[in-house]
């Protein structure tokens, strides 16, 4: 389309018209699940050209968005498996413009090197009062959970005895903490923050 402006200067421009003069909303199924303990990535493609506020929303507010919020690709960190929504809506000053959804299942994946530490559950992020683990797969024999703060300081050191093991934090001070799970098949880390 041609334009002109007060001063009679031309230009061409692109229109885009929304015919049903509401916003689109699509929801996109996707049957391949996704693994528990991996990061899951979203891209929207192609980006939109002209809406510059992009927002991204996950149906539970356990799962994290780890990077990427207001722009078109983002990572995710599940936190518990299920059926998920991945939604993301853009527009234009504050006026919603279209949105996809995405619907998928979020499994426990066996590692191979690493298979019942896979299958640890660890909840909920971010913690208040306790922090649930629960071993999904079983206890692997003599396990230990240790709970750091971010210079490496052992804040929490406990022997696990069961499938399902409540760790208290009511004691411990808001901020970032990384939680490690050692048992003879390895370790694993969770990164999580204390309110």
């Amino acid at each position: 389309m041609t334009v002109s402006d007060l001063n009679g200067c031309d230009g061409q421009e692109q229109l885009y018209v929304d015919i049903a003069n509401i916003p689109l909303s699509i929801l996109v199924q996707i049957p391949t699940p996704y693994c528990l303990n991996s990061i899951a990535k979203f891209i929207m493609d192609p980006p939109p050209p002209i809406y510059p506020q992009i927002l991204w929303t996950l149906n539970n507010p356990l799962d994290q968005i780890i990077s990427g919020q207001g722009t078109d690709t983002i990572e995710v960190q599940w936190a518990t498996i299920g059926q998920k929504l991945v939604k993301h809506q853009y527009g234009a000053n504050g006026i919603q413009c279209s949105a996809i959804s995405y619907s998928l299942n979020v499994v426990v994946c066996a590692d191979a090197n690493e298979p019942t530490l896979a299958a640890v559950v660890v909840s909920p992020n971010p913690f208040i009062d306790f922090i649930q683990i629960e071993f999904t797969l079983g206890l692997p024999g003599d396990t230990e959970a240790v709970l750091t703060d971010v210079s490496g300081k052992i804040v929490l050191e406990k022997t696990v005895n069961g499938a399902s093991e409540r760790l208290p934090t009511g004691n411990i001070h808001p901020g970032i903490y990384f939680l490690k799970i050692r048992c003879a098949d390895g370790e694993r880390v969770w990164k999580l923050a204390k309110q």
